[in-house]
């Protein structure tokens, strides 16, 4: 599915390619994310900041601290997600799976803006963000777009633990191309895949304004990290971890969780 919703955010993850510019996850290379708003064709990634410099005030992922946080009148997420084909891509720094479906996403309001369709989901490890500093293993993303062309991203913390593990992250990770740039379907091609049950069962959620959390680390985004974790394996974790350091796009490094960057002041708030 190649709908209109999906153009700004194709672009905005499109654009190193668009300026030939390389970049990892790796921070021991020049081309890591202490270093990224050195690059890109005409200063095109200087709003992800450097070490010794922050540029975008608006960043993320953040460290959440829980202290002192309240719980607010903010709406309640609808999940109206809807099942898509589970075809899973390897992208050299991330494993994507795309939203075949329409009508499958979110509703966070009740104007026309508060309704997000899915676009994508994809995964980090370890976490990229943080609760009162520790990380988890992995965090999962699903992106969505309004019909304005504004970005809205559901994080979910995911904590090994193989007595709890949800298999839907087995099943992906199963079928993930060890090659990357290159896709891989299921073996039954007819299998689907409805990204409500890889959510935790608790939809309470921290609220902040951020970013994307790769180049061109472009603000504006609204995200939603949720307050309870869901469940994965150690394996899952081991095949994500493997396919990262297979890869020179990520110089074989086997993370790609950007570090938390500056809270500036922003609100961080909880749902209740």
């Amino acid at each position: 599915m190649r709908k209109a919703y999906t153009v700004v955010l194709l672009a905005l993850l499109a654009c190193a390619a668009a300026f030939g510019q390389s970049w990892n996850y790796d921070p021991n290379t020049p081309i890591g994310p202490l270093s990224w708003g050195f690059l890109g064709g005409y200063n095109a990634f200087a709003t992800c900041g450097t070490d010794k410099q922050a540029v975008g005030l608006r960043q993320a992922p953040i460290n959440i601290v829980t202290a002192g946080l309240k719980p607010s009148g903010l709406p309640s997420i609808t999940f109206r997600y809807k099942s898509t084909p589970l075809v899973v891509e390897n992208l050299g720094r991330v494993v994507e799976v795309e939203n075949e479906t329409d009508n499958s996403g979110i509703l966070v309001g009740l104007e026309l803006a508060d309704t997000y369709q899915l676009v994508q989901f994809h995964f980090h490890t370890p976490s990229e963000h943080k609760i009162d500093g520790v990380a988890d293993q992995m965090e999962l993303h699903l992106v969505h777009q309004n019909a304005l062309g504004e970005l809205a991203v559901v994080g979910v913390l995911l904590k090994v633990d193989n007595t709890k593990a949800n298999p839907v992250f087995d099943e992906i990770f199963n079928n993930a191309p060890y090659l990357f740039f290159h896709q891989t379907a299921t073996n039954d091609t007819h299998l689907k895949i409805n990204p409500v049950d890889m959510l935790p069962k608790t939809h309470t959620y921290y609220n902040y304004s951020g970013s994307l959390t790769t180049p061109p680390c472009s603000e504006g985004v609204r995200w939603y990290v949720l307050t309870q974790p869901a469940f994965v394996s150690s394996k899952a974790v081991a095949i994500y971890q493997g396919l990262l350091s297979q890869s020179p796009l990520n110089n074989y490094y086997p993370f790609n969780a950007r570090p938390t960057q500056l809270l500036n002041d922003r609100p961080v708030l909880v749902s209740k």
